[in-house]
Formats: structure tokens, C-alpha cells, sequence
């Protein structure tokens, strides 16, 4: 979550929290994360970490918005307390900094749906095109049953806004879908739905078997326009 909502929709993030979810952090305000240099890293984590303390939440990991890493996420992360980092693409595992990586997949949010730019990233249903709710329901079921199969992790991704047809007004269609995901996952007693915080002790508590990535630069494949946008401006800057 943003820490600007703090500030607007304090009651509801309270409400979120005392109903036993976790909250990560997701930035001030959507910065792009991977342009972030150390000392900016550092500055804004800590202004995330103490702006939900002020609220009663501990914050102890981060889905970098942009879902690209900074340079320095793997050792500022670690330094103010946080335990995992959940970017697009990089391989789970635990860093050497203690760090763990949990990959967020991006053909099982959302995006891959209902957001154009991001279609492309999905698996079921190959094509350019915009699914239905009950699309949504069987393609995030065929990505969380893949990691089922090989007794792996999978972390799923949704926005607020893609349950929107429109900025004032929610899609009840697509909540139900979001719904039935839920129900499915919680039926299955294959699956351990645990928060990130919870995955993230695990896997440090057996550091061995969870070797970590080399890098935490994102694949060659998440390429969205807003990163190449981003790259060109700072290169121009330069």
C-alpha cells in the first residue's frame, strides 16, 4: 500500500489491519522504485516504515512499485527492519543480505486481464485482448494450480482500480471474481494461503534450501512503457 492513504483513508487501513491482513509497503506515492538512488531509497523506506508505525502497522516488506528493484534494495531493505522484497520476475530465494525474494507473477494479477499495456504478459488465454471476470477466475486458478503441481510459491497482484469499470464505481462482476479466487484458495487444502510476511520467515528460517538470485534486475521481458519512458528521461538528464 502507498502511505499517502494513510493520510486520507486512515480509518478504513486501520479496519484492513485489525482484521488480521498483512500491509507491505508499495512506495510514497507509485515513485518509480528503480530510479531511486541509496540515499533516496533509504529515505523514502523510512518514511513508509515510520508513517505506518505512526498507525500501528509494522512494515516488513515492500512491492516496489513499477515492480522493479532499486540498486540498493538489497541491503537498504534489511537495514530498517523489512524482510522481503516482492518484485516482477526475480527468482525466489533468500539473499546473502538475509533478505527474501518472493517473485511477484505477473500473469496472475490483474493487469493481465483488464489492463491493456499488460495483456501480453498472460498465459491462459494467449492474445491482445481484455478477458471477463470469469476469465480472471480460471486464468488465476491455472497459474496458482501450476505452483501447486511443483510444491512452489506464487504471489498474486490486484488493484482497486481494475475492479473499476470507471473512477466511481466498482464492477461487482469482477469483486465476485476476485471473490471466487478467494473461496478456491481457501477450499484447497493443498495451498498454505499464507501473507508475504509469513512465507518470508519460513524461507529464512530454512535459508538453505532457498538459494537466492544473482540479481534482483528485472527479466528481459517486463519491458512495460513506463520503464523504457523513465530509462530515456534519465539517460537525457544525463
Amino acid at each position: 500500500m502507498e502511505s499517502w492513504n494513510l493520510h486520507v483513508y486512515p480509518d478504513a487501513i486501520r479496519a484492513i489491519s485489525e482484521a488480521g491482513h498483512e500491509i507491505g509497503s508499495h512506495g510514497l506515492r507509485h515513485e518509480i522504485w528503480c530510479t531511486l538512488s541509496p540515499d533516496q531509497e533509504r529515505d523514502h523506506m523510512k518514511r513508509c516504515v515510520d508513517d505506518f508505525a505512526r498507525y500501528g502497522v509494522e512494515i516488513k516488506g515492500l512491492r516496489p512499485p513499477g515492480a522493479i528493484a532499486a540498486s540498493s534494495t538489497a541491503h537498504v531493505l534489511p537495514e530498517l527492519g523489512l524482510t522481503y522484497v516482492s518484485p516482477v520476475g526475480v527468482s525466489t530465494g533468500v539473499l546473502d543480505s538475509g533478505l527474501a525474494v518472493l517473485e511477484s507473477v505477473v500473469a496472475a494479477s490483474d493487469v493481465a486481464f483488464y489492463g491493456e499495456p499488460f495483456v501480453k504478459y498472460r498465459n491462459y488465454k494467449p492474445n491482445n485482448e481484455i478477458l471477463s471476470p470469469e476469465d480472471f477466475v480460471e486464468g488465476m486458478m491455472f497459474e496458482i494450480e501450476k505452483a501447486v503441481e511443483v510444491g512452489g510459491h506464487i504471489s498474486t497482484t490486484c488493484h482497486p482500480f481494475y475492479q473499476s469499470p470507471s473512477p466511481d464505481r466498482t464492477d461487482p462482476e469482477r469483486i465476485e471474481a476476485l471473490a471466487e479466487v478467494v473461496r478456491r484458495i481457501e477450499a484447497d487444502d493443498r495451498i498454505w494461503a499464507a501473507t508475504p510476511r509469513e512465507v518470508a520467515d519460513w524461507m529464512i528460517e530454512h535459508k538453505s534450501d532457498f538459494p537466492g538470485p544473482a540479481t534482483l534486475d528485472p527479466p528481459s521481458y517486463w519491458n512495460p512503457a513506463f520503464y523504457q519512458d523513465i530509462k530515456r528521461d534519465t539517460q537525457s538528464a544525463m
